[in-house]
This record gives structure tokens, C-alpha cells and sequence, in this order.
């Protein structure tokens, strides 16, 4: 990609010229990390993106991005230095073949606005977003990997990825990050473009943080209770029961025996779904 194409790759995101944004370079062989914190239009620059291309090709630093601006004052990369939430994203660091597919069929799921290519089978999916507080985001980003298999340790608001157009030297050869974009424009989601239910996380943070509200509205939802929320929608939008079995085997390796836990909150939910009348999407068989 040429300088002038990984430039491009910043106006494609809902970024203003005077955004402060980091960029984390980090060596290959010795780990040494380089930040700089630059507002979008610096970093566009011919001059910044020619320093970013010898610090990659020649060097061989990684390039990471953040993908949400940081507050005038911040000098560093914490969640208290976020400025405002501009992105949600997702990162499918396995079976992203399978994964990432089923994310673009699923229509109760704003398509993404970017898929980032990082390396071989491993991908981000990022949505231009407005309106999200940090708590309301990282719920977001917890529930959606957790339904989608997506790793649930990526979705810190401060975090960067892969800066598209620069090679990841985690690979030999290289493997040359790249881009695709969906014809959004410059149109943001916002909240209520995404399920409620995909932020039980969010309320759960609430009720912990504002006890008055905690009183009024009980006990706050429990990891169970998530799972059985999750596992009732899936199926009720047609997912297999076994493909929900898997997911809530895999991000409950905390039980004795997972399988079996999940075999039996599926088989509730089932059961709950035959008698909700609001619930006809349904199909599913016999666990």
C-alpha cells in the first residue's frame, strides 16, 4: 500500500482532523515500543506516513492504530485517556473463515464498516459508531464476542490493531495488513442499531456501580443468567443448538465440566423458547 493509500485508510474513519490518535510501534526481535500520540491530520501526512513506512519496512516495527481519539491532556493510552468511543470492533483470531461470514449474514447486526485483514485467517471487524459511552461499548464489544466467537480480551476501549498498508513481522515472510470497507459513508451506528441484549454486560455494570438502582432493580445478572439470555436468542434467531452449545462450552472453562453445563442451559432455553409465543423463529431439535 503507498503512503498516500494508508493516509486514506484514516479519512475512511469517523476521524477529525484535530483528533489525537496513538501510534504504538513495536520491534519484532527486541520488544522495544515506540509511541507517538499525533493528531489525525499529522499522522496523515506525507512526512508522518514516510517515517511509519522506514520504521516498518526498514526497521521492522510493527504499526498499531488507535482507533479511538484520546482527551487534549492525555500523554498515555488508558481507558480514563479515551476522548470519545468513534469505533466498536471485533477481533477473530480464530476460525475467522466461519466466523466473520456469519457476522456479515446476520441481520439483527449493523454490517461493519471495515474488516481489517491482520494476518492468515485473523481478522477485525470495526463499526463506525456515535453516541456510546466507554462502559456502553466494551459491554457491547464483550457480548458480541462472546456470541461470535471473537476473542473476549480485545475489547478494551484504548486498545490499538494493525494499521492497514504496513507489514506484520510476526510472519516470514511478512504478511502485508490490509483493508476492506463497506459502503457506509460516513454514516455512524449508534446503540439502538444493536440487539438490547447484547449489552447484559452493560446493565450488570450499572446496577454494580449505582446502588440505588441496584436496589430497585435486584440482584444484578450473573454469568448463568447471561449465558441463558445468550443462549435463548441464539436460538430463537435459528442458530444450531449445537453451535450454542460450543460457544458457552468454550467461554466457560471456569465450570467442572462445561459441556454439560452448556447442554443444559441450551436445553432450557429451548424449553423456554417453545413457550414464548413471541418466539415462532425457532426450529430447533431435540439436545
Amino acid at each position: 500500500m503507498s503512503v498516500t493509500a494508508a493516509s486514506a485508510f484514516l479519512d475512511r474513519l469517523s476521524f477529525a482532523a484535530e483528533d489525537r490518535l496513538a501510534i504504538v510501534m513495536i520491534h519484532r526481535a527486541t520488544r522495544r515500543v515506540v509511541q507517538r500520540i499525533q493528531r489525525k491530520s499529522s499522522i496523515a501526512s506525507r512526512s508522518f506516513q514516510t517515517w511509519l513506512q522506514e520504521m516498518n519496512l526498514n526497521r521492522q516495527f510493527d504499526i498499531y492504530l488507535s482507533l479511538n481519539p484520546l482527551r487534549p491532556d492525555a500523554v498515555g493510552r488508558t481507558k480514563r485517556d479515551i476522548a470519545d468511543i468513534r469505533h466498536i470492533f471485533l477481533d477473530f483470531d480464530t476460525q475467522a473463515d466461519t466466523r466473520v461470514p456469519e457476522l456479515l449474514h446476520r441481520r439483527d447486526i449493523p454490517r461493519p464498516s471495515a474488516l481489517v485483514n491482520s494476518s492468515w485467517n485473523h481478522w477485525q471487524a470495526i463499526w463506525r459508531v456515535a453516541d456510546f459511552s466507554a462502559p456502553q461499548a466494551e459491554a457491547l464489544q464483550r457480548g458480541l464476542a462472546r456470541e461470535m466467537g471473537a476473542d473476549i480480551a480485545a475489547t478494551d476501549c484504548s486498545r490499538v490493531l494493525r494499521y492497514p498498508g504496513f507489514l506484520n513481522w510476526k510472519y516470514s515472510p511478512p504478511w502485508r495488513v490490509s483493508a476492506q470497507h463497506f459502503g457506509r459513508g460516513h454514516e455512524s451506528i449508534t446503540p439502538a442499531s444493536f440487539p438490547r441484549e447484547a449489552f447484559l454486560e452493560e446493565q450488570q455494570a450499572v446496577l454494580v456501580q449505582d446502588p440505588a438502582r441496584s436496589r430497585a432493580a435486584g440482584v444484578a445478572l450473573s454469568q448463568s443468567e447471561r449465558d441463558w439470555a445468550y443462549a435463548k436468542r441464539s436460538l430463537a434467531l435459528g442458530r444450531p443448538e449445537e453451535a450454542v452449545i460450543a460457544q458457552i462450552a468454550a467461554n466457560r472453562t471456569d465450570k467442572p465440566n462445561p459441556l454439560y453445563y452448556a447442554r443444559l442451559t441450551v436445553r432450557k432455553a429451548a424449553l423456554a423458547i417453545v413457550h414464548d409465543p413471541g418466539s415462532q423463529k425457532y426450529r430447533g431439535g431435540r439436545i
